[in-house]
């Protein structure tokens, strides 16, 4: 088996995956594979592609770019890899901003397993190169002192002309960098953190007063909430927190009272950028969260017709904006909100119907949700979800009609356990 050099990976950042849509009717998820049969799975998906190029037959993005971390990503997916948020057209998002505690550097001891990304440095500096994996392909197996591997964008000259090919390293080559390994679905989340205000993992409170004060409320690693920092003034109709850039900080989407959407990007020192606009929005509810896995927050609404709307976060280069809406039929809420209860990466919607009956729909995994499973009955006027105990498991966080801010830790088994008090709240928008 020769070795051969793959074409150095280029830095054009691919748009977001464009999931097909399915608003399922079952009730039950299907038992999730075992790591072993996923595994297997992402070294038969590679080893059929062999020959593949960029845009025959294409692997998502692939067709117009360098994109051998398109037919990584490409195999993960289709295997049923979850930890998927973070990996984008980069090669480097395999390493750094993707996946840092799945991470293996090639001296740390690590034995790769097939089914591992492996990432490549070229230039024999990763201690001083700001981006320093430039290539990645699939670990196929492991024998003779050699890692074997499958990898797209290989054996050409450019992204045009390369192919889906295999090549083989000593388990000592310096142009390995390391081995990434995926995650199956069941597996918790490798670090169960979540993006927040001022990026320590812990859900911070961002709230509108009854005054249209604009507060940012820290997380206080207790189960509870420090005192105040004021933000300014807001009037807005809508407001709702999400790492819509992936720099694992929260920003803040909101709807002014002129009905225009607009993104506030999280300034990384307790408080956002002016505001960028994202044209018109006549929404009753909305909010934002990781709907495909990919980690970048998209938009889900309800619109002032009681439609319910997925804006998959378009990706783009300078992260400003969403895909056009996706239906997922009519919703009669009084409230919503969107987190991961059930810590598989994929956001759910819990919402309180016009009945008052809490409802959880977890995501299907096909850009929908499962039929709704009732929790009970709840009067709130606001809620949101977010990890506020950094347990990996989206919390609930609510506003009662009588003003009582709770927080209801999730059980980790579909629900919450009983409140705890946490004040009285005089808000008109609250999220996490």
């Amino acid at each position: 088996m020769s070795t051969v050099t793959p074409n150095r990976r280029g830095i054009t950042r691919a748009a977001l995956l464009v999931v097909a849509l399915v608003l399922a009717g079952v009730t039950v998820p299907a038992t999730p594979a075992s790591a072993a049969t996923v595994r297997e799975k992402i070294v038969s998906l590679v080893t059929a592609q062999l020959g593949g190029t960029a845009c025959d037959p294409s692997y998502l993005n692939s067709c117009g770019m360098e994109w051998c971390a398109e037919f990584a990503r490409w195999a993960w997916m289709n295997a049923g890899v979850t930890n998927l948020a973070k990996l984008n057209g980069k090669a480097d998002s395999f390493r750094s901003s993707g996946l840092p505690d799945r991470f293996h550097s090639r001296t740390s001891g690590y034995q790769p397993q097939p089914g591992d990304a492996v990432v490549f440095d070229w230039d024999f500096d990763a201690d001083q190169d700001p981006r320093p994996t430039e290539h990645v392909a699939i670990v196929t197996s492991v024998s003779g002192g050699k890692v074997h591997t499958i990898g797209g964008n290989q054996d050409g000259t450019n992204w045009q002309n390369s192919r889906v090919s295999r090549a083989s390293y000593s388990l000592t080559d310096g142009n390995v960098y390391g081995y990434t390994e995926p995650q199956i679905t069941g597996e918790a989340p490798a670090d169960g953190r979540e993006p927040d205000i001022d990026g320590n993992g812990l859900a911070d409170m961002l709230a509108v007063t009854n005054d249209n004060d604009l507060q940012w409320y820290g997380n206080n690693g207790n189960g509870g909430f420090y005192s105040p920092r004021a933000l300014g003034k807001a009037g807005f109709k809508q407001m709702a927190l999400g790492d819509i850039d992936g720099d694992d900080r929260a920003d803040m989407l909101a709807v002014t009272d002129g009905n225009d959407l607009q993104w506030y990007a999280n300034n990384h020192a307790g408080g956002f950028y002016a505001a960028r606009p994202l044209g018109k929005a006549g929404f009753a509810h909305m909010a934002l969260g990781d709907m495909d896995n990919n980690g970048l927050a998209d938009l889900i609404a309800v619109t002032d017709g009681g439609d319910l709307r997925w804006y998959p976060n378009n990706g783009d280069e300078n992260h400003e904006g969403f895909f056009s809406h996706r239906s997922l039929g009519s919703a009669g809420f009084k409230q919503m909100a969107v987190g991961d209860i059930d810590r598989n990466g994929f956001a759910d919607l819990l919402a309180v119907t016009n009945d008052d009956d809490l409802q959880w729909y977890p995501n299907n995994g096909q850009g929908g949700f499962f039929s709704p499973r009732p929790l009970g009955k709840a009067g709130f006027k606001h809620l949101a979800l977010g990890d506020i105990d950094h347990n990996g498991f989206a919390d609930l966080l609510a506003v009662t009609n009588d003003d009582d801010l709770r927080w209801y830790p999730n059980n980790g088994q579909g629900g919450f356990f009983s409140h705890r008090a946490l004040g009285k709240a005089g808000f008109e928008h609250l999220d996490l």
